[in-house]
């Protein structure tokens, strides 16, 4: 037989939100406008902080507001074999950011996202947050048949 509990009731809510309060807070303690964690530079887990001047990457690679050109976000999906005629589609993401280094030439560094983790709308907001910062409008292609 149940048992009425009215702490589990009290106790819930907090529970529930804990998570994206301390995210919340840690944000705007930090000052960061958006964060992804991927693959830079054949590092695993790399973290990737966008602020209001600069890109942070693994806090020790600095891009400066000035030398940030455009960010572009590709998906890559796949479909893995599990078995018995099963396939499992696997998608990552991936977002180049283009840039010029400290010697005046053209860069682009790659964030790659591991395979099914969640963090495709993490990946789109920091894009679109950069591009905005930025002034960045990716070109349109052409919407009617045309000769290439």
């Amino acid at each position: 037989m149940a048992i009425f509990k009215p702490w589990l009731f009290i106790l819930l809510p907090f529970i529930i939100t804990a998570p994206f309060a301390f995210t919340y807070y840690r944000k705007k303690s930090m000052g960061y406008l958006a964060l992804v964690i991927g693959q830079v530079d054949k590092v695993e887990n790399s973290t990737v902080y966008l602020y209001p001047n600069k890109i942070i990457i693994n806090n020790l690679q600095i891009i400066s507001k000035e030398r940030l050109r455009y960010a572009e976000m590709t998906k890559h999906t796949r479909n893995q074999y599990i078995g018995s005629g099963m396939h499992s589609p696997r998608e990552s993401f991936v977002i180049h950011i283009g840039y010029i280094d400290v010697e005046g030439k053209n860069m682009t560094k790659a964030i790659v996202s591991r395979e099914n983790d969640g963090q495709g709308s993490d990946y789109l907001r920091f894009c679109e947050e950069l591009n905005s910062l930025v002034g960045y409008v990716a070109p349109k292609g052409p919407t009617l048949p045309h000769e290439i």
